[in-house]
């Protein structure tokens, strides 16, 4: 097989990206580089979490209507990132790599971060929906409240306008 024709076998096209009823037409291909086969079991772990998400949080918020996550790969500075201006449709850009490297580094469980970093960025989400800045700090207290005590933290129903 000459060299043309084994690098057009060797190129996998990145997944297709579907999100009906969006209230955008975001596709994480136009700004990342979207992993074409990320790894089944935590892909599987975190659907199944943001499943939960929908039918727990989801709800209780009201605004956020949906959430779905995209994989990525490369050097990224942060584990994963809400996409900015989805809001009721939240998209949320995970880099499966570098939270199993931060899982190694700092000695928590996986299952645990996954967790942690899905909670936090749908509250980046919240903000924007909401219209109030990105807080990190307040990102951080609305994953760890609901995912050590099962609180929902409604930080935005105490924000003045």
């Amino acid at each position: 097989m000459n060299w043309y024709k084994k690098s057009q076998t060797e190129f996998n096209e990145p997944p297709k990206w579907e999100y009906p009823g969006a209230d955008h037409d975001y596709n994480p291909s136009w700004d990342y580089d979207v992993e074409v086969s990320p790894d089944k079991k935590i892909v599987d772990y975190i659907n199944n979490y943001i499943n939960k998400v929908k039918q727990n949080i989801l709800p209780q918020i009201g605004f956020i209507k949906d959430i779905k996550a995209a994989f990525i790969k490369g050097d990224m500075n942060t584990l994963a990132r809400y996409v900015d201006g989805t809001r009721t449709h939240a998209v949320i850009i995970i880099n499966i790599e570098a939270i199993k490297e931060g899982v190694k580094t700092y000695g928590v469980h996986l299952e645990d971060q996954l967790e942690i970093t899905i909670l936090h960025e749908l509250a980046h989400a919240i903000q924007d929906a909401s219209g109030l800045g990105f807080d990190e700090d307040e990102a951080e207290d609305f994953a760890d409240d609901y995912q050590f005590s099962g609180v929902l933290n409604k930080f935005w129903e105490n924000k003045n306008y």
